[in-house]
């Protein structure tokens, strides 16, 4: 059995999930996605201005990523084949 793992940029778009989607398709394989591209780096962001108490800020940057999240599995999800 393969492991394959993806993230960053080869899973940054809904376009380019579903091309892993495809390429994994019928294949008999453990699947691991990582976090979408530049993710990890605006948490570590996010975690910064926690630790030096800008929680106003770190709050907006939570508000936008959860907004690209949702707007990420919505493009992800709007296609027949993916629902």
């Amino acid at each position: 059995m393969k492991v394959l793992k993806f993230g960053g940029t080869s899973v940054g778009t809904p376009e380019r999930m579903r091309d892993v989607a495809a390429l994994v398709k019928d294949r008999e394989a453990i699947v691991v996605l990582s976090a979408v591209a530049k993710t990890t780096d605006r948490l570590l962001e996010i975690s910064r201005l926690l630790i030096t108490q800008k929680r106003d800020l770190a709050g907006k940057r939570i508000e936008t990523l959860q907004a690209e999240y949702q707007t990420f599995v919505a493009s992800f999800f709007s296609t027949d084949s993916y629902r």
